[in-house]
């Protein structure tokens, strides 16, 4: 045992201490006290050596007890993995960070960092969204919470059946008992940005791909977004940030004419909205690019 909690007068308990390999028997209140001339036995006991018990390799050659027909000890490698005893500051920030990681999916944030670490399945990402019944998108559902996962790859990232089962079977057990439970993959919702990229004269080349490979990395659902951690669910794509990026590129002047298409509609002026489990698929960009001379640049 390492503690007296559990011992009365008569526990035939003794007390550890693996630190520095210590055995301390009880005290007649708290365990039994060893009659006179017992004989006392350990049929094994093993105890490391902290930091000094990595010995190097040649060192541990010799048995405790040789007898004849002991076999030869050899030691080929240096010995690892001794560490001090931990202190009671590192056991103290050992029990806060106990703390702070979800056992129960209380929140959405609970339930995000659970579905994050389901065994044996790889997620990208997870975000909970509360009162979201999946197939009533529009409609609040109280008591109702979806998760959308995504996986680390794919083009664009999809869960397929089996690993969206094994998160919600995860969650199951986790979840507030009156919580309606689901676990989806994303709505990708396709979008075409159309703009006018103006450069110096002479310096068109390579500015449409450019902005292709902007677009796409910007909308990219596990790296893009704002904060290059991959778009946020149901976000709006923003004209004003789409200008931004395009504005970014090396040796563009200005941008102007900027509409975004999604879906199949037409191109609009302004945001283009997204709700609830949607991410933005980046199309094949509609990106014109205008070689103005020095005159009309100034």
């Amino acid at each position: 045992m390492t503690e007296w909690d559990e011992s009365g007068p008569g526990s035939r308990h003794v007390l550890t201490d693996h630190a520095r390999g210590r055995i301390t028997f009880g005290d007649g209140r708290q365990g039994a006290v060893p009659a006179a001339g017992a004989a006392i036995a350990a049929v094994t006991y093993q105890v490391g050596g902290d930091v000094d018990g990595n010995v190097p390799d040649g060192t541990l050659v010799e048995l405790v007890a040789k007898t004849a027909g002991s076999p030869d000890v050899h030691q080929p490698f240096p010995a690892i993995g001794g560490a001090p005893a931990e202190s009671l500051g590192r056991a103290h920030g050992r029990a806060l960070d106990l703390l702070a990681d979800a056992a129960r999916g209380v929140t959405t944030a609970d339930l995000e960092q659970i579905a994050r670490r389901t065994p044996g399945v790889p997620i990208a990402r997870a975000t909970a969204i509360p009162g979201h019944h999946p197939d009533s998108p529009c409609l609040p559902a109280p008591g109702v919470v979806t998760v959308v996962v995504l996986p680390p790859c794919g083009s664009p990232p999809r869960p397929s059946p089996e690993l969206r089962r094994e998160v919600r079977r995860y969650l199951e057990r986790r979840r507030p008992v009156a919580t309606e439970l689901h676990v989806v993959g994303p709505d990708y919702v396709p979008v075409t940005v159309s703009a006018e990229l103006h450069v110096a004269l002479g310096a068109a080349a390579g500015v449409a791909t450019a902005g292709q490979a902007a677009m796409d990395a910007f909308f990219d659902p596990l790296t893009g977004g704002p904060t290059g951690d991959g778009w946020p669910f149901g976000r709006d794509v923003l004209e004003a940030e789409v200008m931004a990026v395009l504005q970014a590129l090396p040796g563009v002047s200005y941008v102007d004419a900027v509409a975004i298409t999604v879906g199949g509609g037409g191109p609009q002026c302004g945001n283009a909205s997204l709700c609830g489990v949607q991410l933005v698929e980046s199309r094949p960009h509609q990106i014109v690019v205008i070689e103005d001379d020095r005159e009309d640049q100034a």
